[in-house]
């Protein structure tokens, strides 16, 4: 009887026979050979699809982080690489593929990653550099970040965001440097008449478990880690200076007459440490 010769999807791990497989030379094997299934070869998920599954160990610091990376290109490559990295390859009609990362505690998995995105960008397996495409970062904590205070921070938006959004408004070279690309229509600035739920808003507070900042955009690794960094320390501001004191009661009376009062004060104050630490990192 003659045997056919199987193997496994580096996906699934599902094993079929080699005819039923699509053979990927694999970037960090040193050419050896890897499969894909027909099923993880081709398929999209959805535009709303939500990844929510986690990778990693909680951190001390309690921060999980999430990239949305949208490409002009795909190939069989990327979708090896990204996919047997727990990748999930959705449909999104502005670019040709985006793909949702897990959720990572912690940056050491995210940081290999964008350095595999930078390997299959420069071969021409993914374009992320394209002017359609972002790579939007999700910033999330297992403590500060959830349903009650994403609200606190909506109820505030405007104080805690629009004189960061006026000076990068005002630097749009300083924004594509740090960023990757300045604020668009697709990641648009706040105003006084922005809608906190509003999905295009740079900042974006429309879900419950973590902040999106919608301008990232990759370029290369060391760019997109250095502008994770920063929306990092700008999370730690806002859930130092604003978050953790919402319900503190007012020491001074006179000054601040009831909490909406106090409450606008230290979001005012953690707006104007956003705009240092942006300039900060956009300076370095």
């Amino acid at each position: 009887m003659l045997l056919t010769a199987k193997c496994a999807c580096a996906t699934c791990n599902v094993t079929l026979p080699i005819h039923c497989m699509i053979k990927v030379e694999k970037n960090n094997r040193g050419g050896a050979a890897a499969y894909l299934c027909s099923y993880h070869a081709t398929r999209q998920e959805g535009y709303s699809y939500e990844h929510d599954r986690f990778s990693g160990k909680e951190k001390a610091h309690g921060f999980t982080y999430g990239i949305e990376a949208e490409s002009m290109a795909d190939s069989d490559r990327a979708r090896m690489e990204l996919q047997s990295r727990d990748f999930v390859a959705t449909s999104d009609y502005t670019v040709r593929v985006e793909y949702k990362s897990p959720i990572f505690y912690g940056l050491n998995a995210l940081s290999k990653d964008c350095t595999t995105i930078q390997t299959l960008n420069t071969n021409h397996e993914l374009d992320t550099i394209h002017p359609n495409c972002g790579m939007h970062l999700n910033i999330g904590h297992v403590e500060y970040i959830n349903a009650r205070t994403v609200d606190y921070i909506r109820r505030f938006c405007h104080s805690l965001f629009i004189p960061l959004s006026n000076y990068m408004t005002a630097h749009p070279e300083e924004v594509e440097q740090l960023f990757g690309r300045s604020l668009n229509r697709w990641a648009e600035p706040y105003t006084e008449w922005s809608d906190a739920d509003d999905h295009t808003n740079f900042i974006n507070l429309q879900h419950n478990n973590r902040i999106e900042f919608r301008v990232c955009k990759f370029i290369n690794a060391k760019q997109y880690i250095n502008a994770t960094k920063c929306a990092t320390e700008m999370m730690t501001a806002i859930i130092n200076n604003f978050v953790k004191h919402f319900n503190d009661q007012p020491k001074d009376s006179r000054r601040y007459s009831n909490k909406t009062e106090y409450r606008k004060h230290k979001a005012e104050m953690t707006a104007a440490k956003l705009v240092k630490i942006f300039k900060k990192y956009a300076e370095a």
